[in-house]
């Protein structure tokens, strides 16, 4: 966890996770070509900058991702950016970029759904937009869905609409698999 631990260290921490899961799949059944990502605020953040990038395996079928701090160099003065990298912004532009999901897009990125809370005053909802708008520059599919009456907690506990979403687009990327093979 930061601070005591900088970023990139936790995206490698979910990478080497994913490894282990792809590494062990045929030991618990698990079809590597349905794995997909969910995360929340800070995990969506990590799901995000772990899966997007498909230059290299693991390769994530679909993420979904709530809550996202998509671009931190929204927030220059945040206290918990600069405990995640340990500089200010004005210090180290490039490292707070790096750290930011929306840089990581690519054509091969996977579908991503996302979900935000309407009055998230801690992750404002134009980080969904931001997440957005970099997947659509680059033609990933990408779905949204506005978690509506609610905060940064309430969209995390109250989001039963947003997850029934989200399970049928997971669903939907492990359809098309099966209908590929």
């Amino acid at each position: 966890l930061a601070p005591e631990n900088r970023h990139p260290t936790q995206v490698e921490d979910v990478s080497d996770a994913l490894q282990w899961l792809y590494d062990n799949a045929p030991r618990f059944d698990i079809d590597p070509q349905r794995i997909g990502g969910w995360g929340y605020s800070a995990g969506a953040h990590l799901i995000l900058m772990a899966g997007l990038d498909r230059q290299q395996a693991p390769y994530l079928n679909g993420i979904v991702a709530g809550g996202t701090p998509a671009d931190l160099t929204a927030w220059p003065n945040s206290p918990l950016v600069f405990g995640l990298i340990g500089e200010k912004l004005v210090d180290a532009e490039q490292t707070w970029r790096e750290a930011s999901p929306v840089n990581h897009v690519s054509e091969q990125s996977p579908p991503v759904f996302l979900y935000h809370g309407q009055w998230d005053k801690l992750v404002e909802p134009e980080q969904m937009t931001f997440m957005q708008e970099a997947l659509e520059a680059k033609s990933v599919p990408v779905e949204t869905y506005t978690v509506k009456f609610t905060g940064h907690i309430g969209a995390y506990l109250l989001a039963g609409g947003a997850e029934r979403k989200a399970v049928a687009f997971l669903s939907q990327r492990n359809d098309n698999v099966a209908a590929a093979k």
